[in-house]
């Protein structure tokens, strides 16, 4: 599972027909609240997080998610 958080609907929708085809099941997330509120109900493999975000700044959002899954590695 993929959860994919950008605020921008048209690169969602891209990055979902790119990646849905190969058969990743996608969750959305139209910003930093939406995905913390996306991960406590769903267990991704993957975080797609867009960096430049209105609201919640992404950079801050991404340090949450990585408390939420301190085992989790990531990639820059």
């Amino acid at each position: 599972m993929v959860l994919l958080v950008d605020d921008d609907e048209m690169e969602r929708f891209l990055i979902r027909q790119a990646l849905e085809p190969a058969g990743f099941e996608i969750v959305e997330a139209e910003d930093g609240v939406t995905a913390l509120e996306a991960l406590a109900i769903t267990k991704p493999d993957v975080v797609v997080l867009d960096v430049v975000m209105p609201g919640r700044m992404a950079l801050p959002s991404a340090k949450l998610l990585e408390r939420c899954r301190p085992a989790a590695t990531r990639l820059s």
